[in-house]
């Protein structure tokens, strides 16, 4: 797991359970500090899979 720290920035990189553990240390440490001021300025994520560029169709 990698977790890069910078003013108003958080990234952790890991897998789920690791992400979600070291999620609950830094808020326990925290003395009750929220992710919002992290998370409002970030754009959606978007994700695509597979080859999005052209249509479908079916070949008969």
């Amino acid at each position: 797991m990698k977790q890069y720290i910078a003013p108003e920035h958080l990234r952790i990189v890991g897998k789920g359970w690791e992400i979600r553990h070291q999620l609950r240390k830094l808020a326990a440490a925290s003395g009750g500090m929220k992710l919002v001021p992290f998370t409002n300025g970030l754009p959606p994520i978007k994700v695509k899979l597979g080859n999005s560029s052209t249509p479908s169709t079916p070949k008969e």
